[in-house]
């Protein structure tokens, strides 16, 4: 299944890179995001999320893969929900595009595919989850750069 899409951010490209690379603020911002940590370029943590009546606790692990700060990277991606048999795999280019008035365009392209239980639930009903789960993560990314940029 492929998901993309570009959404403006209200920080410039360099101060936004630098902030949505850390593990705290991906845990703020991410929908069901747990106990994220990062070492180097290699993320892991746990996603819960609620899908059609499954209840799904991803055991999750992102490696970025290659980077040009502050302007791309790509990374792997893989979740695992042992309890109901489930797997997510899957790749995801980011570009940061200079926006109008200091603000970033992020633009995605994400590949994944889905195993057991979880494909079972069709990729339609997948993929207007992972969509509302975006237009949240973005909301949030918004609300947490704003929050960042007030003056103590």
């Amino acid at each position: 299944m492929k998901i993309n899409g570009e959404q403006t951010v209200g920080q410039q490209r360099e101060q936004l890179w630098d902030t949505i690379l850390e593990s705290e603020t991906l845990e703020a911002t991410i929908p069901g995001a747990k106990e994220l940590s990062r070492d180097g370029d290699h993320y892991d943590g746990t996603l819960e999320r609620g899908l059609a009546g499954i209840s799904l606790t991803l055991s999750a692990d992102v490696d970025v893969t290659e980077k040009e700060q502050p302007a791309w990277l790509e990374c792997d991606i893989e979740g695992v929900d042992n309890r109901i048999n489930s797997r997510v795999n899957g790749t995801a280019e980011v570009e940061f595009e200079e926006g109008d008035d200091g603000t970033t365009v992020i633009v995605y392209d994400t590949e994944f595919e889905f195993s057991g239980k979880l494909a079972s639930l069709g990729s339609r009903i997948i993929k207007r989850k992972v969509n509302s789960d975006l237009n949240t993560f973005f909301s949030n990314l918004e609300e947490y750069v704003d929050e960042e940029e007030q003056p103590v």
